[in-house]
This record gives C-alpha cells, structure tokens and sequence, in this order.
C-alpha cells in the first residue's frame, strides 16, 4: 500500500501546475513549460523596462533556447492610460522587441500590433508608481477589459496573464507622488501589497502575480540596504538582475538548481547569493518581508598595479544616444550631468576593464550601434553598482559608449562640481 501511495504521490508532482514539497518542507510549482521557447510581453511602463532587463541572460541562464521579449512602453503610463490607449486604438507605444539580447525600438504602435506580433506565452499588466499603493485607482472594469482583450484576441490561446507587483521607493526619494505615501517607503509597500491582495489576487482573470516590490524589500533587508534605485524610484542594475530573477522563478517555477551561476555578469557575481534569496523567499512569501541572511558585504579587490586609470574628460552635460543630436549641453536638466568628453570604442575600453563609481553617484552607459546619429537600440539603464568587470555582453553590439554622471538617488546641480564628479567614476583600462 505504501509503494502505491509514494507511486501516486511521485505521479502526482509530474503533472503539470501541481504543487508539492521538497526535503525541506518548501513548497515547489512545476508549470511544466518549456525551456525550447518563452515568450513574454510586458504592457507597462518604465517599471517593465526594469523588469525585463536582465531578463534574456537569466533566461538564457535556465537554458532557454528561443527567447522573445517585448515591452509596450510610456513613460508612467497606468491602468486606466492603457485601457484608454487600447479603446483609442492610439499608436503611442514605443515596442521596445528583445529576439538576441539587445532591445529594439520601434516607435509608434499600438496594442493590437504588438499582442498578434508573436505567440506569446505570458502577457503582463502593472500600475504606474505612483498609483501603485492607490486602490482607487485599480479599476476592475478596467482590468477585465485589459485582460479579455489578451486572453481574447492572443494568437496563443494558452496564454497567462500575470500581474507585475512594483515596488516602494527609496525612503529619501524625491518622487512627486511619493507624498501621497507619507514619504515612508514601508507604508507605501504595504499599500501596494494592500492594493494587490484585494484586487488583483481575487480576480480570476489573473493567472499570477510576480512579487518584485516584495523581492526588493527583501534585499533591502542584506548588506545592500536601501540602495537598489538609481534615482530614488528607478531599479539600478542590481535592482533589475533580482526582480528579473523573480520574474522568471514565479512566471516558471523553474528550480533554481538549474540556474547556471557562471553566466551571471561579472557585475553582480558578488551578490549572486543574496540575489537568489531575495527572489526565491519572494516567490515563496510574496506579500511578506523576508529578512535576509546576508548582513556582510562581500569584498572586491583589485590589484591597481595591473591597470591604467582612463581619463574620461568630464564635462557637463549628457549624451543622449536616442536623438539625433547625441551631446546635449544645453536643456533643462543638462546641468545635472558630468559626461565623458568622447565616446568610446572596444579599444578604448577592452574588455577586462573594471569600471567603478563611488557611493552617492551613479552613471548611465550610454550606447551606440550607429557612427552618426540616433542608436537604433534602446538606451541600456542607469548603474549605481559599485563595480562592473567589460565583458563581451557589456559592448553587444555597441559600437560606442559614454558616460553620463549624476548624483544619487536625487540629481542635483553639477555646474560647480565637474572636477569633482570626475573623481567619482574611475575606469581601469589593463596594461598591455
């Protein structure tokens, strides 16, 4: 009786979307899907954008093998933008398309084109920000008309629909909307979570929910503490590779003993365990702070000797490599910028090269497939990482870099700061 009981059990866990338990009494989902192809469209904004950065490599990480990602991207956009963008048929997305590991633009589309561009296997939907935490503002008329026009008109019929949690902001951050959330960053995730569990969680037209603001508030529990933002809202680098984690981990259920650590950027393998935690116990707990076990940050050391520092001429201003004009000196915030002087090639930046930028600042790596004029991929993310070791995925398919230098999360003016800036970013070029 016994054999037949553990035979069951053993079927059981095989069959796709069962959860069981392994030795440690956690729970495991299989969904069963594939690593041949994963699909994934997001429909958001600057939050997905942060979202799915990482998102290929870790991808690629598991053994995905056909990878496509998509985002439908406004600045800010909410629920009730969407709703009315899809009702107004209005082209005024920019589809950012991910097919080989960099993000490509096209500008002006509209939902339709982007939901029947491929067979997508997860579409997801989010809130803006700043009405993340607002419950008001989670109009389920809205959300069932959003999610039966995916599950109605997707070329998949198969197809999930989840909902991306964002996150709270950086407790000093000075966001506009951060006020209606008392300026306290734990009121404002539990709001979200609040916001999430009555509306999203009862709604059948959901198929998941990704726990990022819930993994975000995890790390912030390790020895990163409240420094995963690059501008006080924002995600950093680091910041982006843990909720790309845990978008994969939740949308998958894959296990992550299958996670190829070696393929980790170089940038973030200092933190690849307390990455992993932040995002597994987020999975497993994902309305529920879990505090972390990593209080003491790793070391990184390096032997100077062996390089050469790169003077970046700083100068204010920032380059810009989506318009046609990449160096703007005069505009509005251009005075919160310290940029290189040039754009770079490999050779000037090989790889082996460590870039590093002291706490309180960060920089934006600007990039550059193009000689003239405006990149036609996207513009890689703003970096606030202490270290980052060039790689061979750092250039891509970049022909140039530069740099655009700020001050951390919050921009302030830099006109009488330039020299100084310029100690803050340091690029060691190895000797030859």
């Amino acid at each position: 009786m016994k054999k037949i009981i553990l035979f069951l059990t053993m079927l059981l866990c095989s069959i796709t979307l069962l959860s069981c338990s392994n030795d440690k009494g956690e729970e495991i989902v299989e969904t069963g899907i594939s690593k041949d192809s994963v699909k994934i469209l997001a429909i958001g904004n600057s939050f997905s954008d942060n979202a799915m950065s990482y998102l290929y490599p870790i991808l690629e990480a598991f053994g995905a093998k056909e990878i496509v990602l998509g985002n439908m991207y406004i600045g800010g956009c909410s629920v009730e933008r969407h709703y009315n963008n899809l009702n107004n048929k209005s082209k005024s997305y920019t589809y950012r398309k991910n097919t080989t590991g960099t993000f490509v633009n096209t500008n002006s589309v509209d939902l339709d084109t982007a939901l029947l561009d491929e067979e997508w296997d997860y579409i997801t939907f989010q809130q803006a920000s700043d009405f993340s935490g607002v419950l008001d503002s989670y109009d389920v008329n809205k959300l069932n008309a959003l999610t039966s026009w995916a599950k109605n008109n997707a070329l998949n019929k198969e197809v999930q629909i989840g909902w991306h949690m964002t996150w709270a902001y950086q407790a000093n951050s000075n966001h506009a909307a951060f006020p209606k959330y008392n300026k306290d960053q734990m009121y404002m995730y539990q709001s979200i979570v609040a916001c999430v569990q009555q509306s999203i969680d009862s709604n059948s037209s959901f198929d998941f929910v990704i726990p990022a603001g819930t993994a975000v508030q995890n790390a912030r529990t390790s020895y990163v503490g409240d420094a995963l933002t690059a501008d006080g809202y924002h995600l950093n680098t680091l910041g982006e590779y843990i909720i790309g984690l845990t978008w994969v981990l939740k949308i998958t259920g894959w296990n992550i003993e299958t996670f190829n650590k070696e393929l980790v950027p170089s940038q973030f393998k200092l933190y690849t365990d307390m990455i992993i935690e932040s995002a597994m116990n987020a999975v497993k707990r994902p309305y529920k702070i879990t505090n972390s076990e990593y209080l003491e940050k790793p070391k990184f050391e390096i032997d100077l000797s062996k390089y050469e520092l790169l003077d970046w001429q700083p100068t204010l201003g920032f380059w810009n490599s989506s318009a046609s004009s990449s160096f703007v000196s005069v505009d509005a915030i251009a005075n919160q910028f310290v940029s290189s002087g040039k754009r770079f090639t490999k050779e000037d930046i090989p790889v082996g090269s460590i870039i590093m930028i002291e706490e309180g600042y960060g920089y934006r790596p600007d990039a550059w497939n193009t000689e003239t004029g405006k990149s036609t991929v996207a513009r890689p993310n703003n970096v606030t990482t202490e270290y980052i070791e060039v790689d061979e995925a750092w250039w891509g398919t970049y022909t140039y870099r530069a740099f655009n230098v700020f001050k951390s999360p919050n921009r302030t003016d830099m006109t009488s700061l330039v020299q100084e800036t310029g100690t803050k970013l340091k690029i060691y070029i190895p000797k030859k």
